[in-house]
């Protein structure tokens, strides 16, 4: 299940660069299967970082900032696969990764109950036998 639709990317870019950006054989039409290639791209990314805290992927209803991210990460893939973006499409990447980054440490929740509590810190005390057989004993023999 993608995290983002076709629609809610068009809310966020025009119509007419999502044609750009995905219409390889000049039909002026969105070619889908390259759009669902770039939203399963940004779903795999997010499913990377979250994996450490959430079950992933994740079910109906997907959280909000979840499909926000999936959005924006869409549109970052868009942009790449035709080696297009400027400085505001690798910052939007940057922004995102930076977020995603905040999440997988346990900073940022996502609006569901995690699989993986932050587990506290520990200390672990190690005993040491003392040598019974030491350099010295051993130049006995």
């Amino acid at each position: 299940m993608a995290y983002c639709t076709l629609a809610e990317v068009k809310l966020q870019l025009e119509e007419s660069k999502i044609i750009e950006l995905t219409d390889d054989s000049d039909t002026g039409d969105i070619d889908l299967n390259n759009f669902n290639s770039c939203v399963a791209s940004a779903d795999r990314k997010i499913d990377g970082y979250c994996q450490a805290r959430y079950t992933v992927p994740f079910s109906a209803p997907v959280p909000a900032l979840v499909t926000e991210m999936s959005i924006k990460l869409t549109i970052v893939e868009l942009f790449a696969r035709k080696r297009q973006g400027d400085k505001t499409v690798k910052e939007l990447q940057q922004s995102q990764e930076a977020l995603l980054a905040k999440i997988n440490k346990g900073d940022i929740q996502i609006g569901i109950s995690s699989t993986s509590p932050i587990a506290p810190q520990t200390t672990a005390a190690v005993r040491v036998r003392t040598k019974i057989f030491d350099s010295d004993k051993m130049d006995q023999y």
